[in-house]
């Protein structure tokens, strides 16, 4: 796996692979980059594969965060694509969280929040 940033596409598929980084709750310092898996761990959701947990009046502060590094955010609305991107070029890094499953594999989710004015009237969320 390349150590690059690449576009997320919120319409990906669910349990592929890609760069977190994180603090090992057993070695926090430095922050590490590791591979993960986009989406729930399925044993602690009833089978049902999450991508995304809602940020709204959530704390935090202390627990599992990361950042997924990225050069754009794709999504689709409707039949409508986007992709957010900044306008230099850099990357950039979305909030997540990360939980631990079997064998050793790490998954993330993304934090979502409300929609502020600039994106609200393509995406409510």
């Amino acid at each position: 796996m390349t150590t690059s940033p690449t576009p997320f596409d919120k319409n990906g598929s669910l349990g592929s692979k890609r760069l977190i980084i994180r603090r090992d709750p057993d070695d926090p310092d430095p922050p590490e980059l590791i591979e993960a898996t986009w989406g729930s761990n399925l044993r602690f959701t009833d089978g049902i594969d999450y991508s995304f947990v809602r940020g709204d009046g959530q704390d935090f502060s202390i627990g599992n965060r990361c950042l997924i590094p990225a050069t754009a955010f794709d999504m689709k609305v409707g039949e409508k694509r986007f992709r957010a991107t900044l306008d230099s070029g850099n990357w950039f890094y979305l909030a997540g969280i990360w939980e631990p499953g079997d064998n050793g594999e790490v998954f993330y989710r993304i934090i979502t929040v409300y929609a502020n004015a600039d994106i609200v009237d393509y995406q409510q969320r």
